[in-house]
């Protein structure tokens, strides 16, 4: 089950979690926790897509992923579009 931030410790202007997202937080996380391989990785560069990546192949060969590096390194296997816009913070 995700964590979910109790309301009274959101910004005032922050509105609590509809039902509909609450259940499709909860959703997402279960799908995400049954990937099927432990080499699967996912990156974003701050926009509304995933990359999905074989981490198998980057830890062997050292190949660093910013900016667009496991496309160009050729491990990248699949992009995945997000309704929702998804930041990539680091730090």
């Amino acid at each position: 089950m995700p964590f979910f931030y109790n309301s009274d410790d959101l910004h005032p202007e922050v509105k609590p979690l509809s039902v509909r997202e609450r259940n499709w937080l909860i959703q997402l996380e279960r799908h995400l926790l049954k990937c099927p391989s432990q080499r699967l990785h996912l990156a974003t560069i701050g926009d509304a897509a995933l990359t999905a990546f074989d981490n198998a192949v980057r830890h062997v060969h050292d190949i660093r992923i910013e900016d667009g590096g496991a496309s160009e390194n050729r491990i990248a296997l699949a992009e995945i579009s997000s309704k929702p816009q998804i930041h990539g913070i680091s730090g």
